[in-house]
C-alpha cells in the first residue's frame, strides 16, 4: 500500500488544522507577554511562576479544557492503530478497555482523587507519597512514571504514528518520524501545558468530527451490522465471540481478553492508568478549582463511550472488507480510512490522526519532562529556581525523544501485537501502585514501610514476568511446564488480578506489624480533602474537619517537624484563600447529575453488548 491520494480539498483541510495551531500558538504567546508585562508594572508579585506556568498552567485551567486535555491525552495515534487492529483480532472485547475507563474516569478519579490531589495542592503525583507514605515510595513512582513514559507512550507514538503516515501518505519512516517530532516539540518546548491545553480543545473536536463520519461509512460498507456479523461468523462458528465484549476464559487462542480478565484484573489498570500516571492526572493538577477538574472528568469520560464506534467498529469492519487485514492488524485503520472515506472527510481524517497524534505525545513530553525537574533535578539542586526547572524540562523533552526513537526498533517487532504489548507493560507495574495509591486513600492504617515494601515487591514481580516473557519469545523452543505457564504464558489480565491480590495482602500484613504514620501526615491528607469531597467525606473521613484558625493551625504545627510544619501551614493557607474553589451547591448538583447520567450510558453500552 502506498499511501492515499489527497486532493486539493483534503490538502487544504490539513494545512489549514495546522495554519489553526500556529495562530493559537502565536496568541497564547503574545497573551503571555501581556500578563507577564503587567505583574511586571504592577509589582504586586502575583505573576504565576514560570515552572508553575509551564508545567500546569498556572492552575486555572477550565473544565472543558480539563476534560479535552484529558480525553487527547490519551488518544493517540497508537489508538487508530492498535484499537482498530485489535477490533480486527478479536472483536469487541476491546471496547471493554474504553468503556470501563470512562467509569474509572467519573467516579475513581473525579470523586475519590481528585479532592487529595487539589487539597493538598502537589506538583507531581509522586509527591503524594511522600505526603502520605515516604520518600522512597515517591522515587519509585516517579522511576516507573518516566519509563512507562519512554517504553509505552512515546516510542508506541512516534512508530504508530510513523505507521499511519507511511499507510496514509506514503512517506518514508524516516521522514514520518522527523514531521512528528518536530512538530510536537515546537509547541510543547515554547508553550508549556498551557499551549498543550489548548490545542487540545482544538483537536477534540477536529478528532470527533473526523472519527464519527467514519464510523458510520464503515458499517455502510460492511453491509450493516447483520451482514458483517454473518461474515464474520462464517470465517468460523467460534468467531461469534468478536461480537460480544465478554469472550469465553478458554475460548479459542485468537482471543485476547477473556471475561475474567476483564473483570478480575482491569480495575488494578485502570486505577493506575487514570488516577496515578502523571500525564493524566497533570490535566486535573492544573485545574482552577476541584468543581473544575470533576466537571473535566465527566466530559472526558462522556467522550470516551465514542472511542469504541470511531476506532473498534472500522477495525471489525475492516476484516471483513479487506482480507488482507488478518495477516497484518495494524493496517486496519489506515487500510479502511483510505478506501472508505471520500475527499474532504479524507483530509479531515488524516487532520484528525495528526491531532490525536501530536496532543498525546506533547502531553507525555510536557508531564515526564515535569517528573524529571520536579522528582530529580530540584531533589539533587533543591535550590534551583523555576528558570532553571523550565530549561531541564525543555532538555528533557529533547532526550526523551532521542530515547524513544532508539527504542522503537524493539516496537517493531510486536508485529500485530501493539495493543497487548501496550496492555502487558502496564499491567507488569500498575497492581501494586493501584494499591499503594488506594490504600494511602481509603485506609489510614496504611503505614510508610509497607508501601514501599508493597511497591518495590510488586515491581519486581512485574520486572521478572516482563524479561522472562521477553527472553522466552526470542527463544525458538521456550521450555515448557505447568509452573511457567501460570507465571510467564498466562494471559496478561491474569497476572494482573495476581499481582492485585499479592499486593493487598502484603500492604495489609505489613500494615499491621510496623509503625503507623504520623498523626500530622495524616492530618495533612484527610483533614483537608475532606472539606473537598462531597462523597468521600462521609466514607473516609468519619466527619468533616472544622474550619481551622490561623492560631488552631500553628498549635498543630508546633508538635510536627520542620518539613510537616511547613507542609501543614501551606495547606492552610491555600484553604483560607481558596474556601471557594471547591465548587458551590449548583455546580455540585450538576457535576452530579451528568456523572450519574454518563454511568447509566457505560453500564449500558456493557449490557448491550456483553
Amino acid at each position: 500500500m502506498t499511501g492515499a491520494v489527497l486532493n486539493s480539498a483534503d490538502v487544504v483541510i490539513v494545512v489549514g488544522y495546522f495554519v489553526l495551531l500556529a495562530l493559537l500558538l502565536g496568541f497564547l504567546s503574545w497573551r503571555k507577554k501581556v500578563r507577564a508585562s503587567q505583574a511586571s508594572d504592577d509589582g504586586d508579585g502575583l505573576r504565576v511562576k514560570d515552572s508553575e506556568d509551564f508545567f500546569l498552567a498556572g492552575r486555572n485551567a477550565t473544565w472543558v479544557g480539563v476534560g479535552c486535555s484529558l480525553f487527547m491525552s490519551n488518544i493517540g495515534s497508537e489508538h487508530f492503530v492498535a484499537l482498530a487492529g485489535s477490533g480486527a483480532n478479536s472483536g469487541l472485547a476491546v471496547a471493554s478497555f474504553e468503556w470501563l475507563a470512562s467509569v474509572f474516569i467519573t467516579l475513581v478519579l473525579g470523586y475519590l482523587f481528585v479532592p487529595f490531589y487539589l487539597s493538598t495542592r502537589i506538583t507531581t503525583v509522586p509527591e503524594f507519597l511522600s505526603i502520605r507514605f515516604s520518600t522512597a515510595a515517591r522515587v519509585y513512582i516517579a522511576i516507573v512514571t518516566v519509563f512507562t513514559g519512554v517504553v509505552v507512550k512515546i516510542c508506541v507514538t512516534l512508530y504508530s504514528g510513523s505507521l499511519v503516515l507511511q499507510s496514509l501518505l506514503g512517506w518514508s519512516p524516516w521522514v514520518s518520524l522527523l514531521s512528528l517530532v518536530i512538530g510536537t516539540c515546537i509547541y510543547t518546548v515554547i508553550g508549556g501545558l498551557e499551549a498543550v491545553i489548548m490545542t487540545e480543545i482544538v483537536q477534540a473536536f477536529v478528532l470527533l468530527l473526523g472519527g464519527l463520519p467514519l464510523a458510520v461509512l464503515s458499517i455502510q460498507a460492511a453491509g450493516g451490522w447483520s451482514s458483517m456479523s454473518e461474515a464474520i461468523v462464517s470465517e468460523s462458528p467460534d468467531r461469534k465471540w468478536m461480537l460480544h465484549l465478554f469472550q469465553p476464559a478458554n475460548g479459542p487462542d485468537w482471543v485476547e481478553f477473556p471475561w475474567p480478565g476483564i473483570v478480575l484484573g482491569l480495575p488494578a489498570m485502570e486505577v493506575f492508568y487514570w488516577c496515578t500516571d502523571q500525564v493524566i492526572t497533570q490535566r486535573v493538577l492544573a485545574a482552577k478549582s476541584v468543581a473544575h477538574a470533576k466537571g473535566g472528568c465527566v466530559l472526558t469520560a462522556y467522550a470516551k463511550l465514542l472511542i469504541p464506534p470511531i476506532m473498534v467498529l472500522p477495525g471489525l469492519c475492516a476484516r471483513v472488507l479487506y482480507p488482507e487485514v488478518r495477516e497484518n492488524s495494524n493496517l486496519a485503520f489506515p487500510t479502511i480510512v483510505s478506501n472508505i472515506l471520500p475527499h474532504g472527510l479524507l483530509g479531515l481524517m488524516v487532520a484528525a490522526m495528526l491531532a490525536a497524534l501530536m496532543s498525546s505525545l506533547a502531553s507525555t513530553y510536557n508531564s515526564t519532562s515535569a517528573i524529571i525537574s520536579y522528582e530529580f533535578y530540584k531533589r539533587l539542586r533543591p535550590r534551583s529556581t523555576d528558570r532553571s526547572l523550565v530549561i531541564v524540562g525543555r532538555v528533557s523533552i529533547v532526550l526523551l525523544t532521542i530515547i524513544g526513537i532508539l527504542w522503537i526498533p524493539v516496537i517493531s517487532k510486536t508485529g500485530d501485537g501493539l495493543y497487548l504489548y501496550i496492555q502487558s507493560i502496564i499491567s507488569y507495574v500498575a497492581p501494586p501502585i493501584a494499591v499503594v495509591y488506594l490504600a494511602g486513600i481509603l485506609w489510614k492504617g496504611a503505614t510508610p514501610r509497607a508501601a514501599t515494601i508493597t511497591l518495590f515487591s510488586g515491581g519486581l514481580i512485574g520486572l521478572i514476568r516482563f524479561v522472562v516473557e521477553s527472553v522466552f519469545k526470542i527463544m525458538e523452543n521456550p521450555p515448557k511446564n505447568a509452573v511457567l505457564s501460570i507465571s510467564v504464558y498466562s494471559n496478561f489480565l491474569y497476572f494482573a488480578f495476581f499481582s492485585t491480590c499479592f499486593s493487598v495482602f502484603l500492604l495489609t500484613i505489613c500494615s499491621l506489624f510496623t509503625a503507623a504514620p504520623s498523626q500530622a501526615k495524616i492530618d495533612a491528607v484527610f483533614a483537608h480533602a475532606a472539606k473537598a469531597a462531597d462523597l468521600m467525606s462521609y466514607v473516609v473521613v468519619p466527619k468533616l474537619v472544622e474550619e481551622s484558625s490561623d492560631a488552631d493551625s500553628w498549635d498543630d504545627a508546633v508538635t510536627m517537624g520542620s518539613d510537616e510544619r511547613v507542609h501543614h501551614l501551606q495547606l492552610v493557607d491555600r484553604d483560607n484563600a481558596r474556601a471557594k474553589c471547591f465548587g458551590n451547591d449548583a455546580q455540585k448538583t450538576i457535576i452530579n447529575t451528568f456523572a450519574s447520567l454518563q454511568m447509566g450510558l457505560s453500564f449500558s453500552a456493557f449490557w448491550h453488548f456483553r
